[in-house]
């Protein structure tokens, strides 16, 4: 997603530098010239502009999946005020390689 959009704002610079360049009546190579430099700049500008996007978006989708996660899942037994809750939790214990299980 980073690189796509980084592509995308550098052809959006390089299509737009050519046609004001081509539209003022510059001369070709100067149109060119700067069209490659505004190529460039846009890339990095997309770039960042990507992975912004990307942050978000990987933020917010954990976000969502923690809470529909939450949701699914029941809350652990809740003791009352000042007491523990481990008394009514029942503890696996690990099994070890050669136990049969019971």
């Amino acid at each position: 997603m980073v690189r796509r959009a980084g592509a995308c704002v550098a052809l959006l610079g390089f299509a737009g530098s050519l046609l004001v360049g081509a539209w003022v009546g510059n001369p070709a190579v100067v149109v060119m010239r700067r069209a490659l430099w505004s190529m460039l700049i846009c890339f990095a500008v997309g770039l960042l502009a990507g992975w912004v996007a990307e942050k978000i978006v990987r933020e917010r989708v954990g976000r969502y999946e923690k809470e529909l996660f939450d949701s699914l899942v029941p809350p652990p037994p809740s003791a009352e005020p000042g007491e523990r809750a481990t008394e009514d939790v029942a503890v696996a214990a690990p099994i070890r390689a050669g136990q049969a299980e019971a």
